[in-house]
Order: structure tokens, then sequence, then C-alpha cells
């Protein structure tokens, strides 16, 4: 509850004198008993009223599903940020979202721990993890072209990124992998058949 300049206070009495406090709780989910750590709610030091405030209840609920993703062998939103971003050389999430054939927001959702994703999901994950070459079938499947921005001047990442992506392409399936810079020289290597194109 917020008062009328917009702080939060006690429903039972309208104080502002709202002290945090958390505690351990027991859920369970699809069968699955899992305890939260952490969860937050607020005690009002007039009254002795308890209450959970707006922002507690969105700490909360990222902590329970947290949780219970980790009760349920999947993937945290970290790790599937990881995975974006280190193992798939930074792709956006907009690029993930299209490869995995869902809502940006969706995805948004997994990385965040907002909501779990569903097995089948989370099988996906882990394989384009532990294969990131496995990118280049996806895109072909979705009708995605995968574009990294690259500078005038190649900057150290950037060499860093094409480096790899050679080193990743000479144990992989012999397809074609096309690197646009920005002069416009097509360099093909054999590796994954996907596109990272200088916009």
């Amino acid at each position: 509850m917020t008062n009328e300049i917009g702080a939060e206070c006690c429903p039972l009495c309208a104080s502002e004198a709202l002290q945090t406090l958390t505690r351990s709780r027991e859920f369970s989910e699809a069968g699955v008993l899992f305890c939260v750590d952490g969860v937050e709610y607020a005690v009002c030091q007039e009254c002795g009223g308890r209450t959970t405030t707006p922002a507690q209840t969105r700490k909360n609920k990222r902590r329970i599903i947290a949780a219970q993703k980790k009760a349920m062998g999947l993937l945290s939103g970290e790790q599937i940020r990881e995975i974006r971003e280190v193992r798939l050389h930074g792709l956006t999430q907009r690029q993930m979202a299209q490869l995995l054939g869902v809502g940006v927001n969706t995805f948004s959702r997994y990385e965040t721990d907002a909501v779990p994703q569903s097995d089948a999901m989370n099988s996906l994950l882990v394989v384009l993890g532990e294969h990131p070459e496995v990118i280049g079938t996806l895109a072909q499947h979705h009708g995605v072209t995968l574009t990294e921005r690259a500078p005038d001047t190649f900057s150290a990442s950037w060499v860093k990124s094409f480096s790899h992506l050679q080193a990743v392409a000479a144990n992989n399936l012999p397809k074609k992998i096309n690197i646009v810079r920005t002069q416009g020289t097509v360099v093909p290597i054999r590796g994954p058949e996907f596109l990272l194109k200088a916009a």
C-alpha cells in the first residue's frame, strides 16, 4: 500500500515505519518441493502488522522462480544469459528469441528468472550451450540472418571474436560461414552456416 505521496505504508495503520525482514519458505511446483531463502516481507513498527510491498513481491517472485528452476534441473537466468553472451558470441535477445521461436519478452523473462522455461526449451538451450555450432541450423530453419556490427577499424574484441569463430569453424561441420566486413570483402571459411554482417 502507498500513501498520497507514493511512499510504502502499512495497510492497517498507514504508518511508513516499515521494517524489511526475510525468512525461508517451502514451495511445491509440479510435485517438486523446494525451499526459498531470503523471502522478503515488511513489519510495521507502529502496529505490528505484516505486509509485502510491491517491490518485495517482485523480488520474491524472481527468487521463487530461480529456486524452482534449480530444483527442477533447469538452467538459471544467469546461465541462459551466459550462453547468449559468451557461448554464442554476444547475440542480442531479439536474435535469440527468433532462433528459439519465442517472443523477445518471453526470452527476456527466461534470463531474468521471471518465468521458468519449459523442459523442451531448456534442452534446446543446453544443446546451444554445449554445441554452439548448431546455431546455423536454427538460423536456417527460422530464416534468421544473424548480424554483428563491425567497426571501421577492428577492435581487439572484434578480432578476438573473428579468430574464435575461425577456430570453432575449423573443428566443426564442413559448411560455409561468410564473414562480411565493412569493406565488403567476403571471406568464406568452413564452419556453421550463419552470417556475420557489418551494418
